[in-house]
């Protein structure tokens, strides 16, 4: 997955369960009883058009393509007119590709400071696993 925050039940039920004023949707995928991949969604009007944001995503290869397929068919059963997804990681990116997404060019600017030696991968923003649901811009 990549350097990303760590999503355990308490920054989950910290970020999406207990947040005013906005819905999300979970869904969780289980292999053999055990918890293998979360999509987190949500809709909203913008510009008269009603948008299915995937916030947030993570889990093997092999269940994140099975969540953004199983995603996309509720939005479009929602009646969502597009779905979104905000993804910097090189491996969710080809999963989005490989799922019909079209890359749009992006102005959001990154920014961390830590003291902490993360190794290589804090060097490389490929392989950060940064989503929506990482930022406050998909607040209302």
């Amino acid at each position: 997955m990549g350097l990303a925050v760590r999503r355990d039940q308490a920054y989950v039920t910290w970020r999406y369960l207990n947040r005013p004023g906005v819905t999300y949707d979970l869904i969780a995928l289980h292999v053999q009883g055990r918890l293998e991949g979360v999509a987190v969604l949500r809709q909203r009007l913008q510009r008269n058009r009603r948008i299915g944001l995937i916030v947030d995503l993570w889990g093997s290869r092999e269940c994140l393509a099975a969540l953004v397929d199983h995603a996309v068919h509720r939005f479009w059963e929602q009646g969502s007119d597009a779905v979104h997804v905000f993804a910097t990681h090189g491996e969710l990116a080809g999963i989005l590709r490989a799922a019909r997404f079209r890359p749009k060019p992006s102005t959001v600017a990154v920014l961390y400071k830590t003291g902490l030696d993360l190794g290589p991968a804090s060097a490389d923003p490929a392989s950060w696993w940064i989503t929506l649901g990482d930022s406050d811009r998909e607040r209302p």
